[in-house]
């Protein structure tokens, strides 16, 4: 049952090609008269597709926070899982998980967001831990970010862009050391900083 949370992760099988400036969105609207459930498969068009997966005892999802789509697999964020990392095939079939729980090496206690670079697959552990895992799910190393962020992706000059969410900046990018920090849109308040703050986009060219 935990996989009918995933009724709504559509993957766009065609139109891959989009302009870097003009990057569009889908939406349905719901008229407030309808009942609070409804089937996405009544909703999407015919350009989507989806992916039922698979449910055992090693696969199931707690709370979704983020899907990745990376060479034909699903890698599925579940921070309330031991096993916070689900892995798919792109017909839903679970191949393995990455990372646990813990505090030794490889292990974390927060992960909030995760990224692919190449055949690498990183794990964001807030407050400012950057675990790195080949896509077998081998632990290979980990940095200290200097940033307490909550949103991460790596920008094609081979820098950071982070969420930050903090108390003087909602916006920070970084070299790919983590040095020579730039900061953007300064902290306003908790009520501003939710109605601006968004997940990070990756255009075609690497851009976040």
């Amino acid at each position: 049952q935990f996989s009918l949370l995933f009724t709504s992760l559509l993957i766009c099988s065609c139109n891959m090609e989009r302009q870097e400036q003009n990057l569009p969105l889908d939406s349905w609207k719901i008229p407030s008269s309808e009942s609070t459930e409804k089937k996405v498969s009544t909703l999407i068009q015919d350009n989507y597709f989806l992916v039922p997966l698979e449910t055992n005892d090693s696969s199931l999802i707690v709370k979704v926070e983020k899907v990745v789509l990376d060479q034909d697999l699903l890698f599925v964020l579940d921070p309330l899982s031991p096993q916070p990392v689900k892995v798919f095939d792109s017909k839903g079939k679970h191949l393995r998980n990455i990372g646990r729980k813990g505090g030794g090496p490889g292990e974390f206690n927060n992960p909030i967001d995760l990224f692919i670079d190449g055949n690498y697959v990183f794990l964001y552990d807030n407050p400012e831990n950057l675990l790195r895992f080949d896509r077998e799910g081998n632990f290979v190393d980990s940095q200290k970010t200097g940033v307490s962020g909550f949103r991460i992706e790596k920008n094609k000059d081979q820098g950071y862009v982070f969420i930050n969410g903090g108390m003087e900046s909602n916006l920070v990018t970084t070299d790919a050391n983590f040095g020579s920090s730039k900061s953007f849109f300064p902290y306003q308040n908790r009520t501003v900083d939710q109605l601006i703050l968004s997940p990070l986009s990756k255009l075609q060219d690497g851009t976040v």
